[in-house]
């Protein structure tokens, strides 16, 4: 979208509408000209979020971190710019230390745009066609802090789901087989009207098996309901679900809550096939999930 020259401010008073709304192409050239440009972040670009370094040690941090995975770099005349896309969803907006992150519901200025000052923003480095693609939990040690705004409901739109069990308690890095758990739900084909949600409540069980263990971890509904964003009752089914597909098996009930245990063997995994205890088990499971 455009933004006025040398300045920061959009050219049209209200620009959140060009969230749901495509600017026409009669006169699109002339709307541009001489102005600044920017872009929105979020769901309109493939989840693109930037993070905005304010001084060198956090550029130097974060692009450590990175590493080669760092591929669109903009300078302007306040730092660095890095940009990134986000694989389960938008990132909100966030104020860290020495940093900013710019994602839902914002804009950023893109090269070969100008500041107040008359600097010029400019590509520092720009490979491939788009932004490195990174899952959300991969943030968590770079930004602390950074929150999701997690695509769930397939019909209104955004469900903000926010869980701060998985984003602040949990260093997958140093629970190798529960990383492999994540990468695996990452890639794996959920299908089907609910797969956002069972994604996510497996998700969430598999935070929960990190507390205990992948082969018996307690977890109530109302627990994975909250931890999800999503109902009760959307939480029972979409376990029953899971419990049915083998991804996941109901152990027992107590005070605590349900008991679970994880199915998924990420190195010898067939849709609809689960290997229990040497039995090749068709997609079904003896129990289901109890209520509570």
């Amino acid at each position: 979208m455009p933004l006025i020259e040398n300045s920061n401010e959009p050219v049209l008073k209200h620009w959140g509408k060009l969230t749901t709304t495509r600017l026409p192409e009669d006169g699109l050239r002339e709307f541009f000209k001489g102005n600044n440009l920017a872009v929105i972040p979020g769901k309109l670009s493939n989840n693109l979020f930037v993070i905005d370094c304010f001084d060198a040690l956090t550029f130097k941090r974060i692009s450590d971190y990175l590493g080669s995975t760092m591929n669109w770099v903009v300078t302007t005349s306040q730092g660095h710019q890095i940009w990134l896309r986000c694989r389960d969803g938008e990132i909100y907006n966030h104020d860290g230390k020495g940093s900013r992150t710019i994602g839902h519901n914002n804009f950023v200025i893109v090269p070969p745009s100008r500041d107040s000052q008359g600097d010029t923003f400019y590509w520092e480095k720009r490979d491939g066609e788009l932004p490195t693609l990174l899952s959300w939990y991969e943030f968590q040690e770079m930004i602390p802090g950074i929150r999701l705004r997690f695509s769930a409901d397939r019909h209104s739109g955004f469900v903000e789901t926010y869980s701060p069990t998985i984003w602040k308690r949990w260093n997958y890095r140093n629970k190798p087989d529960i990383a492999e758990l994540f990468d695996w739900a990452e890639g794996h084909s959920w299908k089907g009207r609910t797969s956002s949600t069972d994604k996510m409540v497996f998700l969430n069980c598999c935070a929960r098996a990190a507390d205990e263990s992948i082969e018996a971890f307690h977890a109530s509904v109302r627990e994975i309901a909250e931890m999800s964003g999503v109902t009760h009752k959307t939480a029972g089914k979409s376990l029953r679900r899971l419990t049915t597909s083998g991804l996941i098996k109901f152990i027992d009930s107590g005070p605590r809550g349900n008991r679970y245990g994880i199915m998924v063997d990420v190195h010898n995994y067939h849709s609809n096939v689960r290997v229990v205890s040497g039995v090749i088990v068709n997609g079904f499971s003896d129990h289901t999930p109890g209520t509570d």
